[in-house]
């Protein structure tokens, strides 16, 4: 019983030191914006001059935070919806295409478009859509993060759709099912974890992105957070508590999804590794 009392401390231990790296920051920003700006450009570690939450009120008057929090769960949304329905009908057919050809040539092609960074296609894509008059719209923006995220989501559905018994798919064939029943009775209800894993990753993408909100959405009405924030950042560059009061805030939505389907990313990243 000691030992194991043991290797239960030694393994807490090292998860804590693990988790530093990533703790540490985030305890920092929540830190200092409950500072006052005159303590912090004194003493930015100091124990004193603490003044509550008045950091957060400046900061969400400021910018509008809570509008732009809504923005940002639209576009969210908006990809979420997209990139699971791309990634369930993608991945089926990677699954279930009987030409393997074909099914390689659809394979490099996404793995291409996987490779290829935001960076790289941002300016051309925003040249396109703004010719088209798509620009400053947050359906289009979540349209982006859906696209972004099939590829990678139609190889986790084909991974898990592999794990799966073939006999579930013959059953079905032979009760007369057609491809949408299938899709429907069969494949979402038992792809449940990777379609969660699918929608907490393009969930995230979309609260956290700041390269292409800050680029497809020009105007002040659609601004999302993490674009707020950069404006606050510049609003008061002095005003380090402030900023770190907005990240805070804008941080809670990013931390609440990934707690909630913390279990079902999991679960949805590791398919597919037996075969």
């Amino acid at each position: 019983m000691r030992h194991r009392g043991d290797v239960s401390v030694f393994r807490m231990s090292l998860l804590i030191v693990l988790l530093l790296p990533y703790l540490a920051p985030f305890g920092y920003v929540l830190f200092t914006s409950l500072k006052s700006n005159a303590t912090y450009s004194v003493d930015p570690l100091g124990l004193s001059g603490f003044r509550g939450l008045v950091s957060y009120r400046e900061a969400w008057s400021a910018t509008d935070l809570g509008a732009e929090l809504l923005h940002s769960l639209l576009a969210a949304g908006v990809g979420v919806i997209v990139s699971v329905t791309v990634s369930v009908l993608g991945g089926y057919w990677l699954f279930a295409a009987r030409s393997r050809r074909a099914r390689q040539l659809v394979s490099a092609v996404l793995l291409s478009a996987m490779a290829v960074p935001s960076t790289v296609y941002v300016i051309p894509l925003f040249v396109q859509l703004a010719s088209a008059g798509l620009v400053d719209n947050l359906v289009v923006l979540g349209t982006i993060y859906g696209a972004i995220g099939a590829p990678l989501g139609s190889f986790l559905m084909r991974s898990y759709l592999m794990q799966l018994p073939t006999s579930v798919f013959d059953a079905a064939s032979v009760d007369g099912a057609g491809t949408t029943s299938l899709l429907r009775l069969v494949v979402l209800p038992l792809c449940l974890p990777v379609i969660g894993t699918i929608a907490t990753l393009i969930g995230i993408l979309g609260l956290s992105d700041l390269l292409l909100a800050s680029v497809m959405i020009t105007g002040q009405s659609q601004t999302t957070a993490v674009v707020g924030i950069a404006t606050l950042a510049n609003m008061y560059d002095s005003q380090v508590p402030e900023v770190a009061a907005g990240v805070v805030v804008a941080l809670i939505p990013i931390l609440t999804v990934f707690l909630i389907a913390q279990r079902a990313l999991r679960r949805g990243i590791t398919s597919g590794m037996e075969r």
